[in-house]
């Protein structure tokens, strides 16, 4: 799964999990101050451990070098491909417009906002009262605070009313909570369409006006009057998502709390059951690969390379027109011209993914093309093979392979972070070679009775790893047709065996192997 993905839904998990376990526990205890604390950190913890890795406490195997059998000589090298979905658009791609669309779109209101504030300041009147600086309103608004000002109307408060107001707004300043809701913004910008983040947001507003009003209180403000005032304050003006306001949709909340029995000391052990949920998650979400990592090192300070060469078909050399060229699990991408050439930018660290409909879809990470070009001193040329193998049964069980012949290795040995097209010095082999394995299949492969009365054909590839000791594991299918050719296909697979190990810098490896088998009748 794209590394990006992954990392929103994990944070989003992640921010779920801290909200249920805030909301079950501590939503209604007046430890205010305790409260923000656990809100700043579920929101903290729930982006930054999506990162964590234990590497160094697992232990990693080896990144497994994978090879597809060519049916067609002796050898059984072939340049390692990964099949795709070549449709012109993929759920996938409808999900991510959406997702860059929504994030926009707060982005949008966020910069409307801050303009819509920076006008209203240019239109009012600016004084000082008691060291805070004060923007006074024509307009009818409700009062709020924006970095190191307090907007409030000309109108509307009694000169008593007004300090309060003032103190109650220069309480949410020193107590710095415009810096928790940016840090919130910015967090609705990446999880937009999680509904957690939205009532993360309306707690931390909570928050804020329950420590404004706790301030308040403890300067000396006759509790009864301010609670008036609260109540006789009507509902007017515009609603900033970026500014801390005299709140009157929490009226009624913040009576309550200011006249709740304050919540035992006790209470706050409470607050560490959200260690153990953090461990959970640290464990959950660390993985060997660790995706969260990739997208750091491939997102921020990502150096970019253009390349650019020519494509050409591997039978007959003639340029294919309309390969796509694109970064894997990205949007950036290409397509080659009538004469096959292609130029793309693109980040150091990324993989390259070339797709035509009718021909192997070919991934190459860029260290593998720098490595090829010399650091791109030469272009990166590349022949596309036809994508099947057929095995028809119509005739004799025969294997009716595609033109294929051996393509030009490149040893990738780069550091284990990066992905697994990587192939070896040595591949493994059949013993006796790939007509063994070839009159093997003839001799052994059954088309299932029931898919042939169904005329259900088409391609299946399996994918199983040799191990170093030659013995055939982990069989697999990785491109499904029907269950009854699956089947089929797993259970030739699982028949191999006394494979010949493949071997890097003289020592056997395991490796992986594909096979791809089409079923005609």
């Amino acid at each position: 799964m794209n590394p990006l993905v992954l990392y929103i839904i994990k944070s989003g998990i992640a921010l779920s999990l801290f909200y249920i376990l805030y909301w079950t526990l501590l939503r209604y205890g007046t430890h205010f101050k305790l409260n923000r604390f656990i809100l700043l950190s579920s929101l903290f913890f729930s982006f930054l451990l999506p990162f964590i890795s234990f590497d160094f406490l697992l232990k990693v195997e080896p990144t497994l070098p994978t090879f597809t059998i060519d049916f067609n000589g002796s050898s059984t090298q072939q340049t390692v491909f990964s099949v795709a979905n070549n449709a012109p658009l993929s759920i996938w791609q409808i999900l991510k417009t959406l997702y860059l669309i929504g994030s926009l779109v707060v982005v949008a209101r966020l910069i409307y906002q801050a303009w819509s504030i920076r006008v209203l300041e240019k239109k009012s009147v600016k004084t000082t009262y008691q060291g805070v600086t004060i923007i006074v309103v024509s307009s009818d608004i409700t009062p709020f605070s924006y970095f190191n000002k307090i907007f409030i109307p000309s109108t509307k408060f009694d000169h008593h009313s007004i300090e309060s107001v003032i103190e109650h707004e220069r309480s949410h300043l020193q107590q710095f909570h415009l810096l928790d809701l940016i840090l919130m913004e910015a967090a609705i910008v990446v999880q937009w369409f999680n509904p957690f983040i939205w009532l993360y947001e309306q707690s931390f507003r909570e928050i804020h006006e329950y420590l404004a009003d706790d301030a308040v209180l403890k300067k000396g403000v006759n509790q009864g009057k301010y609670q008036a005032l609260l109540v006789n304050e009507a509902i007017g003006g515009p609603i900033f998502a970026i500014t801390n306001q005299f709140n009157q949709s929490l009226i009624k909340k913040r009576i309550i709390m200011m006249t709740k029995m304050k919540t035992p000391k006790k209470a706050t052990l409470k607050a560490l059951l959200f260690v153990p949920l953090i461990l959970v998650l640290m464990l959950s979400f660390a993985s060997q690969k660790n995706e969260g990592q990739a997208f750091a090192t491939s997102s921020i300070g990502n150096e970019e390379i253009t390349i650019h060469g020519k494509i050409v078909e591997l039978k007959t050399s003639n340029p294919i027109d309309g390969v796509h060229v694109t970064v894997e699990g990205s949007t950036i991408g290409t397509t080659a011209d009538s004469k096959g050439n292609y130029s793309i930018k693109v980040p150091k660290v990324s993989a390259l993914v070339f797709s035509h409909i009718g021909h192997v879809t070919v991934i190459f990470p860029t260290s593998t093309i720098l490595k090829v070009t010399g650091n791109l001193k030469e272009s990166f040329d590349l022949m596309l093979e036809p994508e099947t193998y057929n095995i028809n049964f119509s005739l004799g069980n025969q294997m009716i392979p595609d033109y294929r012949k051996d393509m030009t290795q490149v040893n990738n040995k780069t550091n284990k972070n990066e992905p697994v097209f990587v192939v070896v010095e040595e591949n493994p082999s059949y013993p006796g070679g790939t007509n063994a394995l070839l009159e093997f299949i003839k001799t052994n492969l059954k088309y299932p009775d029931a898919a042939r009365k169904a005329k259900i054909e088409g391609t299946v590839m399996a994918t199983f790893t040799i191990t170093a000791e030659g013995k055939t594991t982990n069989c697999k299918i990785v491109r499904s047709v029907n269950p009854l050719l699956d089947q089929e296909a797993l259970r030739i697979v699982g028949l191999f065996n006394n494979w010949n190990p493949g071997k890097q810098n003289g020592k056997a490896v395991k490796c992986m192997v594909n096979i791809p088998i089409e079923f005609t009748k």
